[in-house]
């Protein structure tokens, strides 16, 4: 449970905490909170790489902790997390969805879920670890 606290929640509190310290209140977050979170977040001026990737990354990052949390061995799931992930930014370029393609978002969203998915389990027993326990032979 501590896990997904630090390794989903946080991420998504943090990116969250992001677009309202530093986002106007015309996207749907906004639309989706209590006024009073809203209000409770100060206002922040950041670099805009950090405006416009961060909450991204933090999503992916989240993404990928989570199902670096439940799949604890490499799986098609890691790579079918990393093509959704990508694919929200692709079809952003292709109008499917809402929002603007970036490239510098779609490469911090893919790299943060990789890097969230592998540090999730950092810690998690794995037979092809080094430092696994080997079985004593009979």
């Amino acid at each position: 449970m501590k896990r997904a606290l630090l390794f989903v929640v946080l991420p998504l509190v943090v990116g969250a905490a992001t677009y309202f310290a530093t986002r106007a209140p015309d996207i749907r977050l906004f639309d989706w909170t209590p006024a009073f979170i809203v209000a409770a977040v100060p206002k922040l001026h950041l670099p805009a790489i950090v405006v416009g990737s961060l909450p991204d990354a933090m999503w992916a990052f989240a993404f990928g902790s989570a199902l670096g949390l439940v799949w604890k061995k490499p799986s098609a799931w890691m790579w079918i997390g990393a093509c959704l992930t990508a694919s929200i930014e692709l079809a952003q370029a292709a109008h499917l969805i809402e929002g603007v393609f970036d490239r510098v978002d779609l490469l911090a969203m893919i790299a943060s879920y990789f890097i969230g998915w592998r540090i999730s389990r950092v810690g998690i027993s794995s037979p092809h670890r080094r430092d696994a326990p080997r079985p004593i032979p009979t």
